[in-house]
């Protein structure tokens, strides 16, 4: 029997269940393991970049190399945005001395955002359990529509020809069910041996973006408050003005704040004369 004849003897409950079989096979091929695959040579293309990186000008050379993939870029606008440049003067000018990380680049750079979002492989980690499920709804149809279609008689031909006919359609519903698992061993397979390249292709791409910039706070990262010590605790206009700006809270979200602290023990007390609850006064330690 070739396939045509398989296909129009069939019942049309397991036509259907064999399209969906199909079309989801399709999916997973058009929607996750072609643009997985282009996907892993774009990242593979980008360490190859990023390892022949020539100037010390890493931010512009870290945004030439994200420039053409849309979605890099974008998260690449947002890591930048997080650096903290460093300025010193220069023959009158100031200048870029340093360029450092506040926050590790897997924050932007991690598995979610280049790879789960890019290849829906949230809804493509479930497929395996839809498949089984297909098969299994397969392999039931083909039982009830062959029992549905038995005719109990005295006449012996007849039997036989149910009989033969219950065979055929349990045979075709057991090779639907075996089709299913099939894919379902396939498409786990593939799915986990692609994630797992991508996933590490993506860690190691924040690895090397951690690692051409440094982290914490330099030395010129807080300014020189020494000079002003005696004139802050007497001068509450100024601490207001610190508080109105914020430089509390830029001073506890720097990350080598506590390695400043072991470095110096020097410190004074900006008050803010703003009175708190019960009357109490907040105070913010700065570090020199």
């Amino acid at each position: 029997m070739n396939i045509q004849e398989l296909i129009g003897s069939a019942p049309t409950i397991l036509l259907i269940v064999a399209s969906v079989l199909v079309i989801l096979v399709v999916a997973f091929i058009l929607f996750f393991l072609v643009p997985g695959v282009l996907h892993w040579f774009r990242l593979r293309r980008i360490q190859r970049r990023i390892a022949k990186f020539s100037s010390q000008n890493f931010a512009a050379e870290f945004k030439k190399v994200f420039a053409g993939d849309k979605r890099l870029s974008h998260l690449w606008k947002e890591y930048q945005d997080s650096l903290h440049f460093q300025h010193e003067d220069r023959d009158g000018q100031s200048v870029v001395s340093a360029v450092r990380a506040t926050v590790p680049a897997e924050l932007f750079f991690n598995s979610q955002f280049v790879v789960d979002s890019r290849l829906r492989s949230e809804f493509f980690k479930h497929l395996p359990g839809l498949f089984t499920g297909i098969g299994i709804i397969g392999t039931f149809s083909g039982l009830i529509e062959g029992l549905r279609q038995f005719q109990v008689s005295e006449n012996a031909a007849t039997v036989r020809s149910s009989l033969e006919m219950l065979m055929h359609l349990v045979g075709e519903a057991f090779l639907i069910s075996a089709a299913a698992i099939t894919a379902a061993m396939l498409v786990t397979l593939i799915e986990k041996l692609l994630l797992a390249s991508l996933y590490r292709r993506a860690e190691e791409i924040s690895h090397d973006i951690d690692a051409r910039f440094d982290s914490g706070a330099g030395k010129n990262t807080f300014p020189d408050w020494s000079k002003r010590r005696k004139i802050l605790p007497a001068n509450p206009k100024f601490s207001k003005m610190l508080w109105s700006r914020n430089w509390a809270s830029y001073c506890e979200s720097l990350p080598t704040l506590r390695s400043h602290r072991r470095r110096s023990n020097k410190h004074f007390w900006l008050t803010d004369s703003r009175k708190r609850h019960g009357g109490t006064t907040r105070r913010w330690a700065l570090l020199l």
